[in-house]
């Protein structure tokens, strides 16, 4: 279900997601990662000083003069990771989804070549299993 653009929003769950960004260690063991973590220079995701929106916001803008918007969340959940990515980034995205300008010509900055998966290619039970929030 595709979240609407404008409108009241009355969520069907907390639980469930519409999109994430994750950052993180992708590696199975201490050494591994924290090689991994050296070879990105220690700056393997973003560390905020403060909540909220605009705080976040404000980050992308002093440091990676990015803007991000809230109205359209596929762009911006991949515009935040882009600055964080190694030399690839996976999106998984609805069939036919083309990512905007601005999202290709950020990944070109940085040397990020993106990998858009489409979403039929998982089933659905798994689908629904990424979506699920873990508390």
């Amino acid at each position: 279900m595709p979240v609407p653009d404008k409108g009241p929003f009355h969520p069907e769950s907390i639980d469930l997601l519409h999109g994430i960004t994750l950052f993180g260690d992708p590696c199975l063991n201490a050494v591994t990662g924290a090689r991994w973590v050296e070879n990105g220079n220690f700056k393997s995701c973003p560390v905020i000083g403060s909540l909220g929106f605009s705080a976040f916001q404000a980050f992308y803008r002093k440091n990676h003069q990015v803007e991000l918007g809230e109205n359209d969340w596929q762009t911006t959940l991949i515009l935040a990771a882009i600055p964080y990515a190694a030399s690839n980034l996976v999106v998984m995205a609805p069939d036919g989804y083309v990512p905007a300008i601005r999202v290709k010509a950020l990944a070109s900055a940085y040397n990020v070549r993106l990998h858009i998966l489409p979403l039929s290619h998982f089933p659905a039970e798994r689908i629904n299993q990424m979506r699920k929030r873990y508390w």
